[in-house]
């Protein structure tokens, strides 16, 4: 289990991150988004009678999306967060200013220099005026590399109202046959190749630090 996490003293600055081409491709895609609720209202509602049970598993930030699933009398629905249990967990401390739960979170960035004004205004406009209809969350994680974490969501931030499940890591790309078998002999001379390192001589970057790499990084 990892047990340790690490956090620089100094953040890059977010006038850079919040600039990059991700993130301007990406806000026209969250203002489109928007418009996404009668038609799947109208889809839940044209598939509620051929099923016994209709499961609605959506995005964090779709709430006013799917929220007319109340509506269904059959239907019922999960969120998933992409991001890990600890991503999630570390939000939900600022936000509810629990920070006396994990000694470390003291030293986490705030929320603001995570997320440009834009995605912060559009995160709070998904969630006014919708009820908390969701029958349980799923995290793109696993017990093994965030039980700990995972267990606090439960008993400290108040999980237990809700059922919680960790399902990952999932892999978000689509393969062939061929480029899975390929990407399998990659997968094992990197497994190899990691056996044969000194502890603690090899640093993980999980995807969202990409972001903050200028493009010559």
């Amino acid at each position: 289990m990892i047990t340790h996490f690490q956090f620089h003293h100094q953040f890059p600055n977010k006038i850079h991150v919040f600039e990059s081409k991700f993130v301007k491709n990406a806000i026209p895609l969250f203002e489109a988004s928007t418009h996404l609720r009668q038609p799947v209202c109208d889809l839940l509602k044209s598939l509620s009678p051929s099923t016994k049970r209709l499961v609605v598993i959506y995005d964090v930030v779709m709430v006013s999306v799917v929220q007319d699933v109340v509506c269904i009398p059959n239907g019922e629905a999960y969120s998933f967060n992409c991001g890990s249990i600890f991503v999630g967990f570390s939000l939900m401390c600022e936000a509810l200013g629990r920070n006396d739960i994990v000694p470390m979170y003291n030293n986490m960035p705030p929320l603001k220099s995570c997320f440009s004004n834009f995605i912060l205004d559009f995160m709070k406009r998904q969630q006014l005026g919708v009820v908390n209809f969701q029958a349980g969350e799923i995290y793109n994680s696993c017990r093994a590399i965030e039980g700990n974490i995972l267990e606090s969501l439960v008993n400290d931030i108040g999980g237990e109202k809700n059922k919680v499940w960790a399902v990952g890591p999932l892999h978000q790309t689509t393969m062939s046959n061929n480029e899975l078998r390929r990407d399998q002999v990659q997968d094992k001379w990197l497994l190899e190749w990691l056996d044969k390192q000194e502890s603690n001589s090899v640093m993980y970057i999980s995807l969202e630090p990409h972001l903050f790499f200028r493009g010559r990084d």
